[in-house]
């Protein structure tokens, strides 16, 4: 599949990604800034309240009734951490104009709609309206204390946080609850104002696009914003494991622990041989037939789900696994003892197979998602590599059992995370 990437102005690039395959286009403008406390609750914010109006569009209901009128059309903004940068996302989704029944140009719509709320969204006295924040702000904050009650993805997060303590990756990338509400009217248009100005800009458009018209049109919108000081986003670190594993118990009034434990891989996902740090981790905890799964789970019942998940911009790995309290040494010990077993070349080619299959069959849906193409132009953008499906399935193939034997000998345990009860733990 051919695509195409073009600087349409300072700081700000175009990748047009063919794919007659969909019914649907799909725009998305991904703005990557530094991942740092005091902004991150502020950049996620700008978006949603922005599609509660714009100068054109001026109430949601307006904004509504536009995307209902270009055949359902979606608008909505995102936003996450990709290593130490944080990506604001907005988003489009929209019917190719050859399904419309009548003349209707929906991509001309979508992207007058994209334009509206890139460059002119509703202002009161010169800045946000107040109503617009803080019904967003009240949204966000509602979604951050949510998070506690999905205990699994909690302890996920909270176990990353220390184990990145101090660095950036640690920071929430929507920002805690006191981060959110301390959001007023003015500090958030001038974090409006310094994201038009300073974010690099990658724009990814997925689908039947007239790519000159795509350019022309972006060309018109970012033109016209003043850009200076752009930022140059941060790529991998990789991370080293602290000198003696730092232990967390996190008591809290629950039924069921969750145990994370967070290692460093010493490889990261621009080093050239990252594929073996991909199999190894499927073999170990990445799929429902890894060596985690299948032991401590189901042959030891020691948990309801153990599996490994990797941190590919951080060279880290977490494991994550829900248990009762009493298991929790028993989980810890089998989830080691696993781990040392790869490191003793401990791995049948039975396993390493499986894991190459789950590997190739999930590049080769990759291209079956709009969202999921745009994800891999952006990794080929942030480190200079573009890879054909087949060199991908190539390089998982040409892996051994030795590199992945070697792979797990640099595997380092830096933090033991333990979401427990009030009277459990040691």
């Amino acid at each position: 599949m051919h695509t195409e990437r073009k600087q349409i102005a300072a700081g700000t690039f175009l990748t047009v990604i063919p794919a007659d395959k969909f019914k649907s286009n799909y725009i998305q403008i991904r703005f990557v800034m530094p991942l740092k406390k005091e902004t991150a609750a502020k950049n996620s914010l700008v978006f949603p309240v922005i599609l509660r109006g714009t100068e054109k569009y001026p109430t949601l209901a307006d904004i509504r009734r536009r995307k209902q009128e270009l055949y359902a059309s979606g608008i909505w903004s995102g936003h996450w951490k990709h290593g130490d940068n944080h990506i604001v996302t907005l988003e489009a989704s929209s019917m190719r104009n050859s399904y419309a029944i009548d003349d209707t140009d929906i991509t001309g719509g979508v992207l007058d709609l994209i334009g509206q709320a890139v460059l002119h969204p509703v202002t009161e006295n010169g800045v946000f309206k107040a109503e617009s924040v803080e019904g967003e702000k009240k949204i966000a904050a509602d979604t951050v204390r949510a998070t506690i009650n999905q205990k699994g993805r909690y302890a996920r997060l909270k176990a990353i946080e220390e184990m990145f303590s101090g660095d950036a990756y640690g920071i929430s990338d929507g920002g805690t609850v006191e981060e959110i509400e301390a959001v007023c009217p003015k500090c958030l248009f001038e974090a409006y104002k310094n994201m038009l100005r300073t974010a690099r800009i990658e724009i990814f458009a997925v689908g039947d696009f007239d790519g000159n018209e795509l350019e022309k049109k972006f060309s018109e919108i970012f033109s016209s914003v003043k850009r200076g000081g752009i930022y140059e986003p941060i790529p991998d670190t990789k991370g080293t494991a602290r000198a003696e594993i730092q232990k967390i118990y996190d008591r809290q009034n629950v039924t069921q622990g969750v145990l994370v434990l967070g290692f460093f891989t010493g490889s990261v996902s621009s080093d050239d041989d990252y594929a073996v740090t991909k199999v190894f981790n499927t073999v170990f905890g990445g799929s429902a037939a890894s060596k985690l799964f299948m032991n401590v789970r189901e042959k030891l019942s020691l948990c309801y789900y153990c599996s490994s998940s990797l941190i590919p911009e951080k060279g880290a790995m977490t494991v994550a696994s829900g248990i009762q309290f009493e298991n929790e040494q028993k989980a810890f010990d089998e989830i080691m003892l696993q781990l040392d077993n790869m490191k003793n070349g401990e791995i049948t080619d039975d396993e390493i197979e499986m894991a190459k299959k789950f590997l190739c069959d999930d590049v080769m849906s990759a291209d079956d998602s709009v969202r999921a193409l745009a994800a891999t132009a952006f990794g080929e953008v942030m480190y200079g590599k573009r890879l054909t499906d087949e060199e991908k399935i190539a390089k998982i193939n040409a892996v051994t059992k030795e590199q992945i034997t070697e792979r797990a000998k640099a595997v380092r345990l830096d933090t033991y995370y333990f979401l427990c009860g009030q009277e459990e733990s040691k």
